[in-house]
Formats: structure tokens, sequence, C-alpha cells
């Protein structure tokens, strides 16, 4: 690999960006260069980020465009969470990155539910979601449980869909990461 990730934007002149992103995602090492390069890249292999930026008014990227819904999928299942289980094992509790696909896609990891159970309710409202956006552009359906999902407001809270096993909208519980992030672009115009 040739270059570092710890460029000369980030450096310590300009508010130590690698050790500020490292340490928000748990990082607790001792802050060297190198552990910090080791860290960030390990973690951004293992959870994947996406965001997207959309110009304000002056230009300047903001951190979440009026027009975009969040969901925050947290349901934690015992046994249907199989990305979960494939890469950490049963004994892991939590949600991995692309559970919630078992939850709209059927696959050859995947087994036909009961009726009754909260993986098969999780189902439908995820696939009532989705279809509820294609027909109508807008994701609020019966099945939401009478919570309205709204678009991101950059004004104001950021609030998510929260899918567990009951269906709430809640203020994003990662937005102080977000800021961080955000906080590279405002580096940037320095």
């Amino acid at each position: 690999m040739s270059g570092t990730v710890l460029c000369p934007w980030a450096l310590s002149p300009l508010k130590n960006l690698p050790q500020r992103l490292a340490q928000v995602n748990g990082y607790t090492g001792n802050g060297d260069d190198e552990s910090v390069l080791e860290y960030l890249q390990n973690y951004l292999l293992k959870n994947c980020i996406l965001a997207s930026y959309t110009p304000n008014n002056k230009g300047t990227p903001t951190l979440c465009p009026r027009s975009h819904l969040s969901i925050s999928f947290r349901f934690d299942s015992p046994h249907f969470n199989h990305q979960r289980i494939g890469y950490c094992g049963k004994d892991v509790r939590g949600v991995s990155h692309v559970d919630d696909h078992s939850y709209l896609f059927y696959g050859d990891f995947a087994w036909k539910l009961e009726k009754d159970t909260p993986e098969f309710r999780t189902i439908q409202r995820k696939i009532d979601i989705w279809t509820s956006f294609a027909e109508n552009s807008d994701p609020n359906c019966e099945n939401l449980g009478g919570n309205q999902w709204a678009p991101l407001q950059v004004d104001g809270k950021l609030h998510c869909l929260n899918v567990s096993h009951d269906l709430a909208v809640i203020e994003l519980p990662e937005v102080h990461k977000l800021q961080i992030w955000d906080s590279l672009y405002e580096v940037a115009e320095e």
C-alpha cells in the first residue's frame, strides 16, 4: 500500500481527525499513527458506512439531505440474523451490517418461518415499507403501527425509524458519529 490515510489534511494542526474518528468508533489504543491507521482500516472494513451529502445554500455539504429517510435496523433474532451468526457465531448477540437483508430477500440461508414469530412480523413490516415506497414514494404504511416516518431535517434533531421487536421513530442513535464524519468537510474548507 502506498501512501497513508493519515495525510496532511488530517494531521494534528487540523483537529486530529483520524484519532477523533477512531475514538468515536471505539478505539482505546495509545494514539500513535500506526495503531490508529490499523484500527481505522479494520473498522472500516468491518463496518460499512454509507453517507449522502448535498450542498446547502453556501455550497457546503450538509449532514443529511432533506429528502432522505433514515432507518435503524436493530432486530436481534437469536437464529435469523444470518450475517451476524455467520461472521460472529451464535453466541454473539446484536445486529450485523446487512442482517436486514434476510428480512426482505429470501436466500439459500433462510427458511420458511411460522407466521406467529417476531421474525415473520419483521419480514411483513419490511416488505410493506418497501412496497409502499415503491408504489407511492412514501414508506409510511399500516404496518408502521401509527408511526409517521418523515424525511431527515438538517435544521433539527435527526430521527430514524427504529426497527426492533417494536417500531418507533427515535432520534438517530449514531448522530455523534455522523457529526465527526461531517466535520471532515469543515476541515476541507479551511
